[in-house]
């Protein structure tokens, strides 16, 4: 590099120019400066290049994984419905649909509470903050009860 360096200066400065020899410990440097620079890019070229290909494989990992937890939950029996961290619903069974009536167009991306009315034994709303999912959401913690005597969930169509 400092060759070409020198070969600028000379074009500028006439051809009747010397490098003193702190210009050429100078150029020198300069030479050396770019060659870690072009290796340090070509390492980092190389290390994206891993890194591309490492979330390449990630990626059809965790789609391999995806249907086959889909295909796991479609051949449930029972109604399943599963949400994120929030509480929206990103995935209901066919059975979950039949159960509850809705389709999961209607209900996927919402929260569950909004969707789901709970009544309790004598047919009055419970607060979504009073029920079990909530509950569960909330602390992270599994929360148990008798679902049959404590509060039934009202399908769609009422």
């Amino acid at each position: 590099m400092h060759k070409i360096l020198e070969r600028q200066l000379r074009k500028y400065l006439g051809e009747g120019f010397r490098a003193s020899r702190e210009l050429e410990k100078f150029l020198v440097a300069v030479g050396e400066a770019y060659r870690h620079f072009d290796e340090d890019r070509a390492l980092l070229e190389r290390s994206l290049e891993l890194s591309s290909q490492e979330l390449t494989a990630i990626n059809q990992q965790l789609q391999e994984e995806k249907v086959r937890d889909e295909t796991l939950l479609v051949s449930i029996g029972d109604g399943v419905v599963a949400t994120d961290g929030q509480g929206r619903i990103i995935i209901m069974n066919r059975e979950a649909k039949r159960l509850l009536g809705w389709r999961f167009k209607e209900v996927v991306g919402r929260p569950w509470q909004e969707i789901m009315v709970a009544v309790d034994e004598s047919g009055k709303e419970i607060p979504p903050n009073k029920r079990p999912f909530h509950q569960a959401l909330t602390t992270g913690e599994k929360f148990s009860t008798n679902i049959v005597s404590d509060f039934h969930y009202v399908r769609k169509n009422g």
